[in-house]
């Protein structure tokens, strides 16, 4: 056996162990031939979890409006602490994480406002958003809204920027399940909520305290659209609705992993 079969002999295995799958070696000097089996080899993803408590941001912060407002984000006695300074926001922040697959991601999540009756129901929003890209003109989100007695909530896909009219520039959004009032485990007030969504190929399942969350038909317990599948960042999102001033904390932002990426 030659100096240069050998090795191209050791390029072959180690192609065969890369990608997985079988092949056929014959014997040049004889008739009789072996089928050699090489397993496939996978890389896993593997979870991250930021609780906040090294008050390093290490987020990207992006304003999503075309006519950028106020307001920030940024790691604050072991919190995520947002606020909004302006009536029509909209705010995502995340911390570069990239997703190849299926996957779990959780966060909890709250409105910083002590019970008033006064201001029930702004609609400003909170939530958590997946599958996005750089600059978040495609992507997801599942949001809750500040309701006072009774909080709403939605899902929604992002499909770009608003091309003409009083909104141009502003994201171009597709709902996937429309603003209603929330179920009776969706705390509202200044309570935390346990928000996770679960993305299972081109399944959407949402959660909520560990409940899930009632979709529209025709499957009800998850949405189908796999137009940002697979891969993308994962972050939160703030934005407020005909109230100008915000204070939102998140806590606990798990990324978990579900199935082996590639």
């Amino acid at each position: 056996m030659t100096k240069l079969y050998r090795l191209l002999m050791m390029g072959l295995f180690v192609l065969l162990l890369i990608q997985g799958g079988s092949f056929d070696f014959a014997n040049a000097q004889g008739s009789e031939s072996h089928t050699y089996y090489f397993p496939l080899v996978q890389k896993f993803e593997q979870p991250r979890v930021d609780d906040f408590s090294d008050g390093d941001p290490e987020w990207t912060v992006l304003y999503m409006k075309n006519d950028p407002k106020d307001g920030f984000c940024e790691h604050r006695d072991g919190v995520l602490y947002c606020e909004i300074q302006d009536n029509s926001a909209m705010i995502i922040a995340h911390p570069g994480w990239w997703t190849q697959g299926d996957f779990e991601l959780r966060v909890k999540a709250r409105f910083d406002r002590p019970r008033d009756d006064s201001t029930m129901k702004t609609l400003n929003g909170l939530g958590i958003v997946f599958n996005g890209n750089e600059d978040w003109t495609k992507g997801y989100a599942f949001m809750l809204a500040y309701g006072g007695a009774q909080h709403h909530w939605a899902l929604f896909r992002f499909d770009g920027r608003v091309t003409s009219g009083p909104q141009k520039g502003n994201p171009d959004i597709t709902y996937l399940s429309k603003w209603g009032g929330a179920p009776s485990f969706v705390k509202n007030w200044d309570r935390w909520n346990r928000l996770k969504v679960r993305r299972i190929r081109d399944r959407i399942y949402l959660y909520c305290n560990g409940y899930r969350m009632p979709l529209p038909a025709p499957y009800y317990t998850y949405v189908q659209d796999s137009k940002y599948y697979p891969g993308g960042y994962v972050g939160i999102i703030i934005t407020s609705y005909e109230a100008k001033y915000e204070k939102i904390e998140f806590d606990n932002f798990a990324l978990t992993p579900v199935s082996g990426s590639y």
